[in-house]
């Protein structure tokens, strides 16, 4: 076979760079965004463990042991659900500068 067109290779180059395997930009917006799908997840299972401490109350018998920390966790996932939300959308705005700038 013969060698390949030099625009199709300079595609190529593009889309490698694109998708992020060159660089890291992409790749940590990829990272970060499977972190943010898995958040609200984390937040309802800590959450339905605080509706069942406090159901608990309700039934006459007090408070399960390390109840307030599960409080602090679900205050603590909301926190870290936005900061990497803020991160994705930063990661975003460098590959969208990266190639919308001249």
């Amino acid at each position: 076979m013969g060698r390949s067109h030099p625009r199709t290779e300079e595609r190529a180059a593009r889309t490698r760079d694109t998708l992020g395997i060159r660089s890291g930009g992409c790749t940590w917006g990829l990272i970060l965004r499977v972190f943010v799908a898995f958040a609200p997840w984390a937040g309802a299972k800590v959450a339905a463990w605080i509706l069942y401490g406090v159901s608990q109350v309700y039934n006459q018998r007090g408070l399960p042991q390390h109840f307030w920390w599960m409080v602090v966790l679900e205050a603590a996932i909301a926190v870290a659900t936005g900061l990497l939300m803020r991160l994705v959308d930063f990661c975003d705005t460098l590959l969208g500068d990266r190639y919308t700038t001249t």
